[in-house]
């Protein structure tokens, strides 16, 4: 197996509401923290493996990078607070959108380190655009 190279990257404890879609909307699992990396203003042109994250001109969003959780769009992610900050103020039963500091999943890009053999939690690295 290769070796994950967001495992360096990830240093910092996220927390993420994954998304139960249904007909009625999304309703959304109780908060998970997870180790990952809040990369903001920042761009990924094209999208693909190749691409580089940067800074420069044109649209910039606010990107996370999760390590050993496979995030999906419409799921929810801050990094502005830890889940024993949202349990103490009692907003772990509320809906993600209503919680400050809480940002909704755009987009998905899954990345594979170049040395792994087999696509696998343990060897990607997955990078989410956020609103």
């Amino acid at each position: 197996m290769g070796r994950n190279m967001a495992k360096r990257m990830a240093n910092m404890v996220l927390v993420y509401w994954k998304p139960n879609l249904s007909g009625s909307g999304p309703k959304y699992d109780p908060p998970v923290e997870f180790a990952g990396k809040y990369i903001g203003n920042c761009r990924i042109d094209g999208g693909g493996p190749s691409d580089v994250a940067y800074s420069g001109g044109g649209v910039r969003d606010n990107l996370v990078l999760f390590y050993m959780l496979e995030p999906e769009v419409e799921g929810c992610v801050c990094w502005s607070k830890t889940l024993a900050e949202i349990k103490a103020d009692g907003s772990d039963a509320l809906d993600p959108s209503e919680v400050s500091g809480a940002h909704k999943i755009k987009s998905v890009s899954t990345y594979v380190m170049p040395s792994a053999k087999t696509a696998g939690l343990a060897n990607c690295a997955y990078i989410a655009q956020v609103t």
